[in-house]
C-alpha cells in the first residue's frame, strides 16, 4: 500500500552535500522566524537553509512530507558544514543543516485579531504543546533503543517484533502480517 503523496525521497537516500565553510547567505528574518535555536538563511528564492539540525531530522521531515504532503516542507538536501576555526589545533564540530522548500504563510500576529476567543485558546494550547514537545529529550533513533525487538506482553505470552526504520519497512511488515493472519490470499489482498 502506498500513501497518496509518497515520494521517492522516502524510498531513496536523501541528497547529501558537504560544505567546507558556511556560505555567506542572508539570514531569513521576519515576525514568524524564531531568533533562538535553529538558524534560518535564504538559500534561493524558493528554498531556505535550516542550520542546527540533528541526524534524523532530514529523514523524518522527508517522511512527514511524503505522508502529509505540502503542509510539510520538502527536503532538497542534507548538508554538513565542517567549519574550521582560524586556529587549526582547535577544530570546531561540524554543523548539520537542511535545505528545504519555502512555505508561504501569514504571520500569527496578523491573524490573531480575526480569531474568536475559542480559536485563540485552541491556538495557545497547540503552541504550548509544541513548546513542551520541542523541549523534550530528542533521541537519536526512530525505533527501539539499540535496535532491540519490540516486546508485546499479553495473556497469551510475549510476542517479539522487529523494529521498522522507515515507513516502507513498516508498511511491508504490516502486509506480511496480513498475509499470515488472513485465511486466504484474496482476503489479504483486499485488506491491503
Amino acid at each position: 500500500m502506498a500513501f497518496p503523496n509518497e515520494s521517492s525521497q522516502e524510498q531513496e537516500e536523501l541528497c547529501r552535500e558537504s560544505w567546507p565553510i558556511l556560505l555567506n547567505l542572508p539570514p531569513l528574518l521576519g515576525p514568524t522566524v524564531p531568533t533562538i535555536g535553529h538558524r534560518f538563511f535564504i538559500h534561493s528564492p524558493s528554498t531556505i537553509l535550516k542550520l542546527g539540525t540533528n541526524d534524523g531530522e532530514g529523514i523524518m521531515t522527508a517522511l512527514a512530507h511524503s505522508i502529509l504532503g505540502l503542509c510539510v516542507p520538502c527536503v532538497i538536501c542534507v548538508i554538513t558544514v565542517s567549519s574550521r576555526a582560524s586556529d587549526a589545533s582547535m577544530p570546531t564540530p561540524a554543523k548539520q543543516g537542511l535545505i528545504l522548500t519555502r512555505q508561504p504563510g501569514t504571520p500569527l500576529v496578523k491573524l490573531w485579531p480575526s480569531l474568536t476567543a475559542l480559536q485563540c485558546e485552541a491556538v495557545k494550547a497547540k503552541l504550548c504543546d509544541l513548546l513542551v514537545h520541542m523541549r523534550a529529550r530528542h533521541f537519536t533513533y526512530y525505533s527501539c533503543p539499540k535496535r532491540e525487538l519490540y516486546l508485546l506482553f499479553s495473556e497469551f505470552g510475549t510476542e517479539m517484533h522487529a523494529y521498522c526504520a522507515s515507513c516502507l519497512e513498516w508498511d511491508n511488515s504490516r502486509i506480511r502480517a496480513l498475509h499470515i493472519s488472513a485465511p486466504d490470499t484474496e482476503q489479504a489482498v483486499t485488506l491491503e
